[in-house]
């Protein structure tokens, strides 16, 4: 993982920040555990369903391509294409203290680095069982060293 360090604000001042960013709708549940799942390999359903109203997604049409959740942990950044990911991005960047996601992220580094973020640190990533698909390049912020 890299992990980049850098005034509170609201998902809801957030949105209204930035085009094409709103909030998730509860009807869209499905679908972002769904784009969670093919980009970390997990289902991590109940942890999405704490931070609902606090979620926001950008959109291709109906389909999410991007996620952020502010309050779930530090703050999870994902999504499915680049623009998506660095648009998610730079409104994370307005609250976080410290972003990390997995090295693989070549658009995630190389806009926190356009920005004017410097990196911190490296970590490894440790895993325990046997190996599982997943989706690096697609996370832009991850949750906590505790839940990827």
């Amino acid at each position: 993982s890299n992990s980049f360090c850098s005034g509170e604000k609201s998902p809801a001042e957030i949105a209204s920040m930035s085009a094409g960013l709103s909030a998730l709708r509860p009807s869209e549940m499905g679908q972002l555990v769904e784009v969670d799942a093919g980009i970390s390999g997990e289902c991590r359903q109940s942890l999405f369903r704490d931070h609902a109203d606090d979620t926001l997604v950008v959109r291709t049409g109906r389909a999410i391509t991007g996620i952020y959740c502010p309050k779930l942990g530090d703050g999870f950044v994902a999504a499915l294409d680049a623009a998506s990911g660095t648009q998610l991005l730079a409104c994370h960047a307005l609250n976080a203290t410290r972003i990390s996601f997995p090295e693989a992220n070549a658009d995630g580094l190389a806009y926190l680095l356009d920005a004017g973020f410097t990196q911190a640190r490296r970590t490894t990533r440790m895993v325990l069982g046997p190996p599982f698909s997943w989706r690096p390049d697609c996370i832009y912020s991850r949750i906590g060293g505790n839940l990827g």
